[in-house]
């Protein structure tokens, strides 16, 4: 099938009357992909303090800040809130990248805020648990989270699914942010993976600890057309040991865990913007899925171009200006674990006076 692949340099289609209020922070201008077909390009977040946050993630991480300005009215409708609500915005990416956003959102005039997932682990579902970056350095990239106080689950632990060898580290941080470093040993990365030893890649995949994993690879595959291009299940979650989980060496022998991969590419070689959902049998936690959308604090949403096959939208925005995308629609639904998806289609109908 071919793709249709649009650039758009979103810094000339800026409505003129936000200007005073938004700006392109980076030097060059951002070429942004709407292929429909490559899962998600972008994670929002929702933060106390979006330039707090931001500096962890120039600094330590090595993105670049390359955007910030007002969130639109449009997103505040789409998410449900009240119209008295508003907020700021920044996004930052991994540098040369033109997909893996991370849009850092801090809203005013909200009071009931809480942490979509406060004090979440492994054995509480719903939402979106966190994000896996890729590392070339995990011991370095291990310490300089944890030197910007970002606290580790465990030490590196190393392991194997199928015929891919990594090393990985969970890490949880303010607002209920968490981040899974992982430095894969087999295969090696292609060049397309060019971050700097100790510092962190752009988001590639996001997992979700689901109650029902039969039930949520279904939503995926019915409603938006995903395949499940990785699939993994053992007996026990984890071997005898120090396990990535945090937990005690008995209790990860006795659950059992399963795990699929899903994206639009049933054979993608190098997938980008996937979702790994994850079930463990043997524990029993909270369940998140009621808490992990806005004005929560965490790791939000993830958003994607639109396919055409959704057929689960619960609220549509009217069009309206996204930085790097230009004129879009939006549009949310939820998966059966809660977490939030935002459908972006381009669009011709923005006021340009």
């Amino acid at each position: 099938m071919a793709v249709v692949r649009v650039f758009i340099f979103a810094l000339l289609l800026l409505l003129p009357s936000c200007k005073s209020s938004q700006k392109q922070v980076s030097s060059e201008p951002v070429a942004a992909s709407t292929d429909p077909v490559t899962g998600w390009v972008e994670t929002t977040a929702i933060v106390r303090n979006a330039e707090k946050q931001a500096d962890f993630f120039t600094r330590i991480a090595g993105y670049e800040n390359i955007y910030s300005g007002n969130v639109s009215p449009e997103v505040i409708h789409a998410w449900g809130l009240p119209q008295t609500v508003s907020g700021r915005e920044i996004l930052l990416k991994e540098p040369g990248e033109s997909r893996g956003f991370v849009r850092l959102i801090e809203l005013s005039n909200m009071v009931d805020q809480m942490e979509a997932r406060s004090a979440g682990t492994f054995i509480d579902t719903g939402g979106i648990m966190g994000l896996n970056v890729r590392v070339k350095d995990i011991q370095k990239a291990f310490d300089g989270l944890q030197a910007a106080g970002w606290r580790p689950l465990s030490d590196p632990v190393s392991f194997s699914v199928e015929n891919f060898s990594v090393s990985e580290a969970i890490f949880l941080g303010p607002d209920g942010l968490v981040i899974g470093l992982i430095e894969r040993k087999k295969p090696s990365l292609g060049p397309e993976w060019r971050m700097l030893p100790g510092k962190l890649s752009r988001p590639n995949n996001a997992f979700v600890i689901t109650s029902d994993i039969q039930q949520a690879s279904q939503f995926y595959r019915s409603s938006l057309g995903w395949h499940a291009f990785l699939e993994d299940k053992v007996d026990e979650a984890a071997q005898s040991g120090m396990n990535i989980y945090g937990w005690p060496h008995e209790l990860a022998k006795r659950v059992s865990r399963h795990v699929i991969w899903m994206h639009p590419e049933k054979t993608a070689e190098t997938p980008e913007g996937t979702i790994a959902l994850i079930e463990l049998d043997g524990v029993e936690g909270r369940d998140f899925s009621t808490r992990t959308r806005p004005p929560n604090l965490g790791w939000i949403s993830l958003r994607l171009f639109s396919n055409g096959q959704e057929d689960t939208v619960e609220n549509q925005s009217r069009p309206f200006q996204l930085f790097p995308y230009g004129c879009v629609t939006m549009a949310v639904s939820h998966d059966p674990d809660g977490t939030q998806l935002e459908h972006l289609r381009a669009s011709t109908g923005c006021e340009t006076d």
